[in-house]
C-alpha cells in the first residue's frame, strides 16, 4: 500500500531559499509540504496543524534548530511527531547529539534526494504500522474507549521511544510511570497489541534500530547502544527474526 499520496504533511524549517525550492519541487508531488524560515513560525504552524513529520535545519542562527527539537519533544501532545535534521556539520558527535535529542534521521548537506525520500517514506510507514499494529487493535470497543486506548498507546509508544537506550526498561518501570499495577499494565498492553510489554519494547527497539541503520552513519555497535540491547549476538538474532535479514546487510547495501 502506498502511504505517500498527500496523506502526509511535512513541515520544513529551513532558510536556504534554493534548497527550499528544490524540496518543494521534489517532495511536493507526494506530500503536503509547508516551509518556514524560523523556529517561531514553525511553533505557530505546529500549534495550528499537526504535521506528519518535521524537518529542521540544525544550522539555524543561535542554535534555533536544536532548541526547536527540544521544544517539540517537551510538548506531550506533539513529541510523538518524528523529526529529521539537516546540517553541514559532519562530525559524529553532532549526529549522536541529534539521536540523543530524539531525531529520527540526520542528513549532512549536501545530501542525496533519493535517500531523503526513502528515509521519509520509511519513517512514515514505520510510524503508521506501529500505531496501527500497537495502538489501533481495537475491535469491539466504543468510540470513546477507542480514543482513550489510542491516546494511551500513543503515550506508551512515545515513552518507550524516549527510553530506548535504557537497558533496564521493563514492565515494572513502565507500569509505575503510568500509575498502574504491574498486572494492570501487562493486561492493558497485551489486550491492545497482542504482545507482552517486554515484547512490545523489543519491537519498538528493533524498529528504531532499523531506522537508524538506514538513515544514519552510525555503525551497528553504536545503534545497538542507542536502542538499549546489551548483546550484539542477541540483537542480531532478534533483528533477523523480526525483519528476515541481519542488521549488517543494511550497511552493505
Amino acid at each position: 500500500m502506498d502511504y505517500t499520496k498527500k496523506e502526509h504533511s511535512l513541515l520544513v524549517v529551513e532558510r536556504d531559499i534554493n534548497l527550499n525550492n528544490y524540496l518543494k519541487k521534489e517532495l511536493g508531488p507526494s506530500y503536503d509540504i509547508t516551509i518556514v524560515g524560523t523556529a517561531k513560525i514553525a511553533i505557530q504552524r505546529v500549534q495550528l496543524n499537526h504535521p506528519s513529520l518535521i524537518i529542521i535545519d540544525f544550522d539555524l542562527p543561535e542554535s534555533e534548530g536544536v532548541s526547536l527539537v527540544k521544544y517539540f519533544k517537551s510538548i506531550e501532545a506533539k513529541k510523538h511527531i518524528p523529526i529529521m535534521a539537516f546540517s553541514k556539520n559532519n562530525l559524529i558527535e553532532a549526529k549522536i547529539e541529534a539521536v540523543d535529542l530524539g531525531v529520527e534521521a540526520y542528513f549532512e548537506k549536501p545530501f542525496s534526494i533519493k535517500l531523503l525520500k526513502s528515509t521519509i517514506r520509511q519513517i512514515l510507514v514505520s510510524r503508521k504500522i506501529l500505531l496501527e499494529k500497537y495502538s489501533l487493535g481495537l475491535t469491539n470497543a466504543s468510540i470513546k474507549t477507542e480514543e482513550t486506548d489510542r491516546n494511551f498507546m500513543q503515550s506508551v509508544l512515545v515513552y518507550v521511544q524516549g527510553k530506548l537506550n535504557a537497558q533496564d526498561l521493563n514492565v515494572e518501570i513502565m507500569a509505575s510511570h503510568f500509575l498502574l499495577s504491574r498486572s494492570q499494565f501487562y493486561r492493558k498492553i497485551k489486550t491492545q497489541t497482542g504482545f507482552s510489554p517486554n515484547e512490545f519494547i523489543r519491537k519498538v527497539r528493533l524498529e528504531k534500530a532499523k531506522s537508524l541503520l538506514i538513515s544514519n552513519d552510525l555503525n551497528v555497535n553504536e545503534v545497538i547502544y542507542e536502542v538499549g540491547f546489551s548483546s550484539s549476538s542477541y540483537f542480531a538474532k532478534c533483528f533477523k527474526k523480526e525483519f528476515g535479514y541481519l542488521p549488517m546487510q543494511i550497511k552493505k547495501k
